[in-house]
């Protein structure tokens, strides 16, 4: 299913959403709903981090793009903890975000700029890969998001599934994950 409709970009989710919590698989299904992206910026602050220690192989690069929606999120968890580091992407007007049907404005977010790059088309072609530190996210853009009513659109693909996901779960399961590798 094409994600892209003359200038809106189409994301569709599907209805299990992972947590890493117990390993187990949450269904949130009366939550989870088709979302439509409209190109816009916002301007969130950036700092400086540590260097990439993941590069996703050719190989595994092809596979997670054709895995679904949730467990790209379920891997985004893993390689940002693992990492310390997630991407987006920023255009000429800032970084770029979308929104939902109902209007909630949501930053899409993936675990490597590979990832983020294979998504800088179309509306976003002139946007460029963007780190933001696991710190940075934890502690500015998080509380940015939830304080201003935003949601993460966690590893969108061209032609798949995304989770929309409230940026506080987001948190937490990058906290669990990190204190489960730091053991």
């Amino acid at each position: 299913m094409p994600c892209y409709k003359t200038g809106v970009m189409r994301w569709y989710k599907t209805g299990v959403m992972p947590r890493l919590q117990n390993l187990r698989r949450v269904d949130f299904q009366q939550a989870v709903k088709a979302v439509s992206f409209k190109i816009s910026f916002m301007q969130p602050v950036l700092d400086s981090g540590a260097s990439v220690s993941y590069s996703p192989s050719e190989d595994e690069f092809r596979s997670v793009l054709n895995l679904d929606g949730a467990d790209r999120y379920e891997h985004f968890i893993q390689q940002v903890a693992g990492a310390g580091e997630s991407w987006t992407l920023k255009g000429r007007g800032g970084f770029v975000s979308g929104e939902d049907h109902e209007g909630s404005v949501l930053l899409p977010i993936w675990p490597h700029e590979l990832y983020a790059q294979r998504c800088a088309v179309r509306d976003w072609a002139d946007a460029r890969p963007e780190k933001i530190p696991l710190g940075t996210l934890l502690d500015t853009w998080i509380p940015r998001m939830q304080r201003d009513h935003m949601k993460l659109a966690v590893f969108p693909v061209p032609d798949g599934p995304c989770a929309q996901v409230d940026p506080v779960m987001v948190g937490e399961d990058l906290r669990e994950q990190r204190a489960k590798m730091e053991e």
